[in-house]
């Protein structure tokens, strides 16, 4: 029956009668010649219901694994390595999902969904994983191990509760009660930047076009809703021998559209506009008796400040003062 499976396939017979088709599930495939499609399902299957039943492929069901056991190699249970050139204005691709929604819905689609469960230890696991490797030297254009598109046409969009649209999210869940002994991220980024390159590098670039109408607020928004949070941001050094010339660089460039009006603007409800952990100058201010500098009243601080590359200071008080 493997020579009668093998050209069922290789004619890509339609329809594929039912005995063949259940032949087929018993045997190994292999496909020897060229066709247009090698395997080829050009009418819908049953339609199946719960996530045990799958309408084209199936190995193993979501409930019920294939127990392959321990592994002392590599394992891989779907490989494709194929060499390609797009030398038109074409695209070449690994896998295309596409699936188009057929009526209104109010569950869910996903076009992949890749899911590791880890009971046991384990050193490293990824459930999906995005790599670019330059190999030789060339000219390249832009290049990502993961890319997120989101597109919105010209159309009128409702919207169901507080929900955003957005190209990526990004969700960690820790559950309460859980005992973790290592830190917890959302996102991490990790810039290993070995070689000096023309232009600037960073960890995280966000690029608002402004060339044409763009409607952004704001470029990064941090929304603070926990009350176990210590700040919204952080800036921690941790250099081995230099020190970090600046923890936040505001630029505006030399021209009358590209200013920064204001470098921090402050709304609402703000206590103090700056804190300062130490009082001995440690972190760039101090308190202290100094002369009365034009005032009847001695300052009792000061807060150091660079001006131009030369140390100056800005003398504060404990309470409000009037100037002669």
């Amino acid at each position: 029956m493997a020579n009668k499976t093998e050209t069922y396939l290789n004619q890509i017979a339609d329809p594929v009668e039912q005995r063949a088709l259940s032949e087929l599930r018993k045997r190994n495939i292999n496909i020897s010649r060229k066709s247009s499609n090698a395997i080829n399902v050009s009418v819908v299957q049953d339609d199946e219901t719960g996530l045990d039943e799958t309408a084209v492929f199936k190995h193993g069901t979501y409930s019920t694994a294939l127990a392959y056991g321990s592994q002392t190699d590599h394992m891989v249970f779907k490989s494709m390595h194929v060499t390609a050139a797009a030398t038109a204005a074409k695209w070449v691709f690994g896998d295309v999902n596409y699936i188009e929604t057929s009526a209104d819905s109010i569950g869910y689609i996903d076009v992949g969904y890749n899911y590791l469960s880890v009971g046991h230890n384990l050193v490293n696991g990824f459930a999906s994983r995005g790599r670019v490797a330059v190999t030789a030297a060339c000219t390249l254009g832009e290049h990502c191990g993961v890319l997120g598109t989101m597109e919105i046409g010209a159309y009128a969009i409702d919207k169901t509760g507080s929900a955003t649209l957005s190209a990526g999210i990004f969700d960690t869940e820790v559950t309460a009660g859980a005992t973790v002994k290592q830190e917890v991220t959302c996102l991490e980024i990790r810039p290993r930047i070995r070689a000096n390159i023309e232009g600037s590098s960073c960890g995280i670039r966000i690029n608002i076009h402004c060339s044409s109408t763009n409607y952004v607020n704001y470029g990064l928004d941090i929304r603070s809703m926990s009350a176990q949070q210590t700040a919204a941001i952080r800036i921690l050094a941790t250099p081995t021998s230099d020190a970090l010339p600046c923890g936040l660089h505001i630029e505006g460039q030399s021209s009358s559209t590209s200013t920064v009006t204001n470098a921090i603007s402050l709304a609402g409800i703000v206590t103090n506009v700056l804190d300062f952990a130490s009082t001995d100058g440690t972190n760039g201010a101090a308190r202290g008796t100094w002369s009365s500098c034009g005032t009847t009243t001695q300052p009792d601080g000061y807060i150091k400040v660079d001006v131009g590359g030369n140390t100056m200071y800005a003398y504060l008080w404990n309470t409000v003062v009037a100037f002669s």
